[in-house]
């Protein structure tokens, strides 16, 4: 089921975050969360999904803030994460 599309222009810490948020609280619920990058080749899903922002921590990618979110507001000693990427081209 599709429950948000998000079509911006450029993605930043702001966009990403309001974006996210309702799927990091499903996630914190205890339920699945997918989010997928789909687009010509060229338009920067790699550097939006998973850019961990080495020199500059605002490019951080989508993937990258979630997981900071999701192990602020976790208890490492009863819960688990389990973490799935996958990146097809052809």
């Amino acid at each position: 089921m599709l429950d948000k599309l998000c079509r911006l222009r450029y993605v930043n810490k702001h966009n990403q975050r309001n974006f996210l948020i309702s799927v990091l609280q499903s996630v914190l619920e205890g339920f699945n969360g997918t989010v997928m990058a789909y687009g010509q080749t060229g338009t920067g899903k790699t550097f939006t999904v998973g850019s961990l922002g080495d020199e500059d921590i605002s490019n951080r990618g989508i993937m990258v803030r979630a997981m900071e979110d999701i192990f602020a507001n976790i208890s490492p000693g009863n819960d688990s994460v389990n973490v799935s990427y996958l990146q097809v081209n052809h």
